[in-house]
């Protein structure tokens, strides 16, 4: 009896043994398995805000292109304007021209 009972604990003790290698390697493995969830949640995180500058960007973008459109038909209409004012100063003078030729008594001798 007393050999079956050192047999027993000699199984036992190597159950044990096994069972604390397997505990130690599941330890391990869960460590580099929080640190792989951990590395892949700061990657998305990361991702998440490239994401979002991106959308800034792009509103950025369509705000200027918005404000550039703006800007040119501003310089179109300033253009028309100019052009309407450069003709009124053209008829000006023609009118002030053909008023001086006709009336004699604004020429001087």
């Amino acid at each position: 009896m007393k050999l079956a009972e050192e047999d027993f604990e000699r199984k036992r003790q190597k159950i044990n043994d096994e069972m604390l290698k397997y505990e130690q390697k599941l330890e391990k493995v869960t460590e580099t398995l929080d640190g792989l969830k951990a590395d892949l949640k700061n990657k998305e995180d990361e991702a998440e805000q490239i994401e979002e500058r991106i959308e800034s960007t792009k509103e950025k973008i369509k705000n200027q292109e918005e404000e550039i459109n703006d800007l040119k038909e501003e310089a179109k209409e300033l253009k028309i304007k100019e052009k309407e004012g450069i003709d009124k100063i053209d008829q000006l003078k023609k009118d002030i021209k053909s008023k001086v030729s006709m009336d004699p008594s604004t020429i001087s001798v």
